[in-house]
């Protein structure tokens, strides 16, 4: 297995800081988190990605979110690729 951050690795991850590559992983950003609406339902195909999002959580003054038990959607401030 190659860490993704590896110059020997194929895949990339986006707006990584020094701070967020460990020794056998990388972390990951939240950009923003909504709450789940059970009336929609979540689609993904070559030409779009729809969300079932209901409202936005918005983090507090030091950027921390508070979250009840439950499910939510998360959308990542980072991308994966090849």
């Amino acid at each position: 297995m190659k860490h993704a951050s590896s110059t020997n690795s194929l895949s990339k991850v986006t707006s990584i800081q020094s701070k967020d590559i460990q020794p056998n992983a990388v972390d990951v950003r939240i950009a923003k988190v909504f709450t789940i609406d059970d009336t929609k339902t979540f689609t993904i195909s070559e030409s779009e990605k729809l969300q079932r999002g209901g409202a936005e959580v918005i983090p507090d003054a030091g950027g921390w979110f508070t979250l009840a038990p439950g499910c939510y959607e998360a959308i990542m401030e980072n991308e994966v690729c090849c």
